[in-house]
């Protein structure tokens, strides 16, 4: 369970536990060897098959396709938030985590988190310290502000019920 050079291992929201590498394979369609940085979710994958098959998705979903980058071109995701999120029902050591969630958002190099239900909002610069070891929540740093509102609006908007009038 060796995750350097990042923090953190599964079931936590550092880069150690949330980061997972890929790998995919089209003879003929994909170059081999094709090596990149992008960062994609695993919702992506629906549009991109569908893309790829050359299938419609007629409804609105917040994934994108990452089909232009298997086939070797840039994407341009600066504008996406990524958000993780955790459910915990059971006990953890001394901690009763009774369906408490905990969360992750990023955009661009800033990363918010926090590592469990009861732990405090840390933030990182994860292209300045990959580790994760010099948290910035203290600071004024304005990019904190942002994706704490960010984190705020995805927190609600996962909890809406689908159905329900607003």
């Amino acid at each position: 369970a060796c995750n350097d050079p990042f923090r953190g291992a599964k079931q936590e929201m550092y880069e150690g536990g949330i980061r997972v590498p890929c790998c995919v394979r089209w003879p003929g369609q994909i170059s081999a060897g094709q090596v990149s940085d992008q960062i994609a979710m695993l919702m992506d994958f629906f549009p991109t098959f569908c893309e790829a098959a050359k299938v419609a998705i007629e409804h609105e979903i917040e994934a994108r396709s990452i089909l232009p980058l298997l086939l070797g071109h840039a994407l341009d995701f600066s504008d996406r938030n990524y958000y993780w999120v955790r459910r915990e029902g059971g006990a953890w050591g001394e901690r009763q985590y009774l369906g408490h969630a905990y969360h992750a958002v990023r955009h661009g190099d800033l990363k918010l988190l926090c590592n469990d239900a009861f732990s405090p909002a840390e933030l990182y610069n994860v292209s300045d310290d990959p580790r994760e070891s010099e948290d910035l929540s203290e600071t004024n740093d304005p990019g904190m502000q942002n994706l704490r509102a960010v984190l705020q609006r995805q927190v609600h908007a996962a909890g809406a019920v689908p159905w329900r009038k607003r």
